[in-house]
């Protein structure tokens, strides 16, 4: 027989996040927001539903062919290029935590579905790839992290490592974005804290 109980708490989060991948050049760590609200039904398995958002210093390449005709031939020559000096983000996940050990400090296991909208800036405009398209894509993220978290006068302080696989590719683009239009992905490190009811 499985146990049942019912108990929700609502939290604000903050920490830091970079942007990685092979056509991501110069990341650096930035800051990340977010405001999340978790509901366990089953103990020791919580369910989150959150909005995150970030900015951290990165630029990516973009890469675009140039036809050269020589005489009966044609050759085409690859151009690539380092667009954007920021790389941005708003996203809404989904997560399952989960907690394998009843104890005062508890670890935990996240795994986590969400769905991303991420730029590429430079001076406050969105940048564009050398054949056109816009550095700023909605893409569906699937993440995991690890963590520690211990209740505390009705709160719950978490601490967790996560990241976030983003499925970037767009097939739409010919070539237009990054030299194998590769997905990218962001590590993270976040501290929360949440009111439980």
């Amino acid at each position: 027989m499985i146990y049942l109980l019912f108990s929700f708490a609502i939290g604000i989060g903050g920490g830091v996040f970079e942007v990685r991948g092979d056509d991501i050049v110069s990341p650096s760590f930035g800051p990340t927001a977010e405001v999340f609200f978790n509901i366990e039904i089953i103990p020791d398995l919580v369910y989150d539903i959150s909005i995150k958002g970030g900015r951290a210093d990165a630029s990516t390449r973009s890469l675009a062919y140039i036809e050269v005709e020589q005489g009966d031939t044609t050759a085409f020559i690859a151009v690539s290029r380092v667009l954007g000096e920021e790389f941005e983000f708003v996203e809404g996940n989904l997560s399952l935590d989960w907690y394998p050990f009843p104890t005062q400090i508890k670890p935990y296991i996240s795994a986590r579905l969400g769905l991303m909208r991420w730029r590429f800036k430079s001076n406050g405009e969105v940048m564009r790839s050398l054949n056109g398209n816009e550095f700023d894509r909605y893409s569906l993220s699937l993440g995991g992290g690890i963590g520690v978290s211990t209740p505390f006068s009705g709160f719950v302080l978490s601490v967790d490592v996560v990241s976030d696989f983003i499925f970037s590719v767009d097939n739409d683009w010919k070539d237009g974005f990054g030299t194998g239009d590769d997905n990218e992905y962001a590590v993270g490190v976040n501290i929360r804290i949440a009111r439980r009811f």
